[in-house]
């Protein structure tokens, strides 16, 4: 199969105008057939009206409107995306462009493959300016959690991941049966749907270059950090 219609990708979106358009038209431009979810958290911005316009042109184009839902935040919003998904696998992945669309194919193959039953993106480096207190925490919340997932016999080398794909029973499953042990308000769903899955997860990496965000400004802050490491403890 090389059409790609067995692939849905979920946009989690916040205020993303300045570059949710631009995203989908770089990954409709390789993936034509391809299906995208927006789930979006109740942007005040023209995300939503961009999304709808896009959607008046290709169906395939999906909005998830969250903006009267009682409780926000990245977590659910990916959550929310993957419950709808009706395709046999999905990928996650930022609306700020630092995910390359080029690498949805590896993603894809290696499921298709069955090699795998989660796909990470890796960031094997960072092009741009990213601050020092940023790649700090960032390395400290990674070795925590893979040391965490190393106790339960699970191997992930990069647990903050927001570019990742699975497949979509399992992780519906995964969500139905431990609907308490995600941080909904959270921006680091990747690491809780590892967390909650058995220890003969299939688990393959994909490499690629994280871009630094040019336009807008990113959503986390001190209390994603808390809300993380409370995920430790559900």
């Amino acid at each position: 199969m090389n059409n790609y219609s067995d692939i849905a990708i979920i946009i989690p979106t916040l205020n993303e105008a300045q570059n949710i358009e631009e995203l989908i038209q770089n990954i409709l431009r390789i993936f034509p057939q391809i299906k995208i979810i927006v789930a979006d958290d109740g942007s005040k911005d023209k995300t939503q009206d961009i999304v709808n316009r896009i959607h008046g042109k290709n169906s395939n184009i999906t909005l998830l409107d969250r903006s009267k839902e009682k409780i926000h935040g990245l977590t659910a919003s990916v959550l929310d995306g993957i419950k709808i998904a009706t395709t046999p696998f999905f990928i996650v992945m930022d609306a700020d462009l630092q995910h390359p669309p080029e690498k949805i194919e590896a993603f894809i193959n290696t499921l298709r493959s069955g090699q795998a039953d989660f796909v990470i993106g890796i960031r094997e480096k960072v092009i741009g300016d990213w601050p020092l207190h940023r790649r700090a925490l960032s390395n400290l919340g990674r070795l925590m959690g893979r040391w965490f997932l190393l106790l339960q016999g699970k191997n992930c080398n990069d647990v903050l991941s927001g570019f990742f794909a699975g497949k979509t029973d399992l992780a519906k499953n995964l969500i139905n049966q431990n609907p308490r042990r995600f941080e909904p308000k959270g921006y680091k769903i990747l690491f809780d749907l590892i967390k909650v899955a058995p220890k003969n997860i299939k688990i393959a990496e994909v490499a690629y270059a994280f871009n630094e965000r040019k336009r807008g400004s990113s959503k986390i802050n001190v209390k994603h950090l808390l809300y993380y490491f409370r995920s430790f403890f559900s």
